[in-house]
């Protein structure tokens, strides 16, 4: 019988293919539901500068006189916009779960604790890619800008289905997440980095 996990299970996908009889073994459509949950939390985050013109880049950066404030303005709210997307669209999902489901939890605290977890490292993942693909905004086009987070997000998942000790995106024993969150500050560390030290048109 189906419990409320399996369901948590199946939209955001345990790795555990083989020792779950519901998620009916390696199934290349499981991954559409985490995969538009990631691309869709990325685009909101970097919503704010691709709807700016970069016409207005040079006009910024001449009213603060500072590369890093200019590009702060340009990439908007990106973090709040992030976590704001995340912590409801993993909030609806839990309850959603918990009060249209007949079905029975095996351990709620546990359910709780994962999703909560997996909240964290996803909103430093989607922080990291975000920051990532403003560096590639800034020198190329909002479709190859795209195209990277797309390959990101792939790359993402053919680590975790191959990392079996820690978990990244997807459910499986590591309920802490901690190879996500570790990824996840890795790479904003990466692009703070990039962008102290690139040269852009705004310059």
């Amino acid at each position: 019988m189906l419990t409320k996990e399996a369901v948590f299970d199946r939209i955001f996908v345990n790795t555990g293919f083989d020792k779950l009889d519901y998620m009916e073994g390696n199934n290349v459509f499981h991954f559409i539901s985490p995969f538009t949950f990631y691309m869709a939390a990325i685009f909101w985050g970097a919503l704010y500068y691709f709807i700016l013109k970069k016409n207005y880049h040079q006009l910024i950066y001449a009213r603060v006189n500072s590369k890093q404030k200019a590009l702060k303005i340009i990439r908007g709210p990106y973090v709040y916009n992030i976590a704001l997307f995340v912590t409801t669209y993993i909030m609806s999902i839990i309850l959603f779960i918990h009060f249209s489901s007949d079905l029975d939890y095996i351990d709620q605290i546990q359910m709780i604790k994962q999703s909560s977890f997996l909240a964290i490292s996803s909103v430093l993942i989607c922080v990291g890619i975000t920051l990532l693909i403003f560096h590639i905004y800034l020198k190329y086009s909002e479709v190859i800008t795209l195209l990277v987070a797309f390959i990101s997000i792939i790359l993402l998942f053919v680590i975790d289905l191959n990392w079996h000790t820690t978990n990244i995106v997807f459910i499986g024993d590591d309920s802490y997440f901690i190879g996500g969150a570790v990824i996840g500050i890795i790479l904003i560390l990466i692009a703070h980095l990039i962008l102290k030290n690139a040269k852009y048109e705004t310059e």
